[in-house]
């Protein structure tokens, strides 16, 4: 682009040139060309003049001969010298009656000489005047063509710096997801060295280590392994495959269905209606709820058991009794062996229950007529009281 308005440059210098040896050009020959013409005239004028001089000293020259003639002479003589002397009157008068037609026609063509020339003067003003113009429309295309060029030189500066400062950008965006990613993996670390800690213990650091903005509810287990001691407690029955230990925070949860009875549900922890308790880190939301907030359960598992942990977007569009349904249908039946079943087998169940719960909550939340229990919730509240409520309003966490 700049190459381009280096040449337009050239092209608006070569036309001013142009536009000024024309003016000059035009002006000079006009002017010659009048002055050629003005001293012909001049010229044809004075030798009108001479001729008519000349004639009427010739024409005297004859009436003094005819006068002398017409003294000495005899009457016939006298009389032939009268109608010369006629004729040469007449020839006078039609002489003097030509010049003046002639210096009458002179006369016309000086005066529109004259007036060619005001209009010639005329036009190589105007000329003059349009060349000017043309001249400062030069001067301002100049002036815009550095604008532009400074322009162009702006946008390059600005190209480079916004290269450069995407490049800063991009570099400080990989150092954080590397940050994230190595905590992640401490955590993962963590976890797995726990081997079933307590799960507010795990709360904590990654309130702690998470620094990205924004809050969440959290619902974290762990499972004890099984000890091969007597069991200290009834909830530690023989048949026991380990004890499971929850924190939860907020409006998630989890709920455990054994042979299609619900054994255990979490219950939701809000400051106010539709306001739960949410982690974040405390640089970023200073007051935020902790992790030593959360609540915490225990319970034995079993065969056969279903865990279920999700959102208030599965607990807000579905009854437990749904829930305790729909996961009973899924369960291993009791009377089946206490080992577990193929990990393949286990996790295309899990997969299939896990699909079912989402797209039932998802019709309930689309249907207007169902009473879900966010609904229900929402018409007890005393800012509510009897509001019409629209039964399947949808939550999604």
């Amino acid at each position: 682009m700049g190459e381009m308005l280096l040449q337009r440059d050239a092209e608006l210098e070569r036309l001013r040139a142009a536009l000024l040896e024309a003016e000059q050009r035009g002006s000079q020959a006009e002017v010659e060309s009048l002055g050629q013409q003005e001293r012909e005239r001049q010229q044809q004028q004075h030798a009108a003049k001479r001729e008519q001089q000349l004639q009427a000293s010739r024409g005297k020259a004859a009436r003094a001969q005819l006068q002398a003639a017409l003294a000495g002479g005899t009457e016939a003589q006298r009389a032939e010298v009268k109608a010369s002397q006629e004729a040469v009157n007449q020839q006078v008068r039609m002489m003097e009656a030509s010049w003046r037609a002639q210096l009458e026609a002179g006369s016309r063509s000086l005066a529109e000489a004259s007036a060619e020339k005001q209009r010639l003067a005329a036009q190589s003003t105007a000329a003059a005047v349009q060349v000017r113009q043309q001249l400062s429309e030069l001067d301002t295309l100049r002036r815009e063509l550095a604008g532009a060029q400074a322009a162009v030189g702006a946008l390059r500066r600005a190209a480079e710096s916004s290269r450069d400062s995407a490049a800063a950008q991009s570099a400080a965006a990989q150092r954080e997801v590397q940050g994230l990613a190595a905590q992640v993996a401490r955590l993962q670390d963590a976890l797995q060295a726990a081997g079933g800690a307590d799960p507010r213990e795990l709360l904590a650091e990654a309130q702690a280590a998470v620094r990205a903005p924004g809050s969440c509810t959290a619902c974290v287990a762990t499972l004890l392994p099984r000890s091969p001691a007597p069991a200290s407690s009834a909830s530690e029955s023989a048949g026991s495959l380990g004890l499971l230990c929850i924190a939860n925070l907020g409006d998630s949860g989890v709920r455990v269905v054994r042979r299609g009875a619900l054994v255990l549900a979490s219950s939701p922890q809000e400051h106010q209606f539709n306001m739960p308790y949410q982690l974040a880190h405390p640089d970023n939301l200073p007051g935020t709820d902790t992790a030593s907030d959360a609540q915490m359960y225990q319970l034995a598992l079993e065969p056969g058991d279903v865990i279920i942990i999700a959102s208030d977007g599965l607990y807000d569009n579905m009854w437990d009794e749904q829930l305790a349904s729909l996961a009973a249908a899924a369960a291993t039946p009791a009377s089946a062996s206490a080992a577990a079943p193929p990990a393949a087998a286990a996790q295309a169940a899990a997969q299939q229950l896990a699909a079912t719960l989402a797209n039932t909550a998802f019709r309930h939340a689309q249907d207007p007529s169902f009473r879900s229990p966010w609904a229900v919730e929402l018409a007890n509240q005393p800012e509510v009281g009897h509001a019409k409520v629209h039964q399947g309003r949808a939550r999604h966490s």
